[in-house]
């Protein structure tokens, strides 16, 4: 299990975790001679895979369209112009976006949202799924007091914390992370930095905080660099930090 923690701020301990997925199917996510022909976004013939492991960060201009484009091609959401997107059977993706938090219903309250995703398989009495989820909130940051409390009252950084809870419960093989970072304070980007770092599943991250991912996509094997920028698509096969001291050299 990729967990972190041993931080407390005088009321909780923060262990933001993401499960290691069961039974992994591999690859994950196949991209085969994939083209895309959007306003924002034109790319041709590009062949990739994200297996157990793998660490994605994919760069380019803040704000553009084409990064969050490539999450929903990977994600099933968006149909490629050309080519083949092939995912593995019965795979379970964790997708975060803001459009997420946003979503979230007003009225409800963290507690009642995540209580549907408490796992069928384990102790079915209320107190005790109640307490489970409960003690998921707080290790993802959010104090007990707001767990019966309407999202409403929450701040955008708490809302953040039980979509990132949220998407821990579900136990995915991938995680699809659209600038997680947005409204966390340092404490809590430090341990979902930690976590990422050792997550044992696929993993592709949109951010533009440069500091995540160096602690993130970090071991040679494993990570990956994909750029679009100007309608074009690049790979880079090494850390964030190679890919770094490389592009400040052209």
């Amino acid at each position: 299990m990729a967990a972190i923690g041993d931080q407390n701020d005088g009321f909780f301990r923060l262990a933001l975790d993401f499960p290691e997925p069961r039974d992994p199917p591999s690859p994950l996510v196949e991209l085969i001679d994939v083209s895309i022909n959007m306003p924002d976004m034109r790319i041709s013939n590009v062949n990739v895979r994200i297996d157990m492991g793998t660490q994605v960060a994919i760069l380019g201009p803040h704000g553009a369209a084409a990064k969050s484009t490539l999450l929903n091609l990977l994600a099933g959401d968006l149909v490629p112009t050309e080519g083949e997107v092939r995912r593995s059977h019965n795979l379970r993706i964790g997708r975060y976006s803001q459009h997420m938090v946003d979503q979230l219903p007003m009225m409800e309250s963290p507690l009642k949202y995540l209580l549907p995703l408490y796992p069928p398989h384990q102790d079915q009495r209320r107190w005790f799924k109640e307490d489970a989820v409960g003690l998921k909130l707080m290790r993802f940051g959010l104090p007990k007091f707001y767990h019966q409390a309407p999202f409403s009252i929450l701040s955008a950084g708490q809302k953040a914390s039980v979509v990132l809870a949220s998407i821990s419960m579900s136990n995915p093989h991938i995680l699809l992370l659209d600038e997680p970072t947005n409204h966390l304070d340092e404490t809590t980007i430090d341990a979902l930095a930690r976590s990422l770092a050792r997550f044992a599943g696929g993993l592709v991250l949109v951010s533009h905080d440069a500091r995540l991912l160096s602690r993130v996509c970090r071991r040679e094997d494993k990570s990956e660099i994909w750029v679009v920028e100007d309608g074009t698509f690049t790979f880079f096969r090494g850390t964030f930090k190679d890919y770094n001291s490389q592009a400040h050299r052209v």
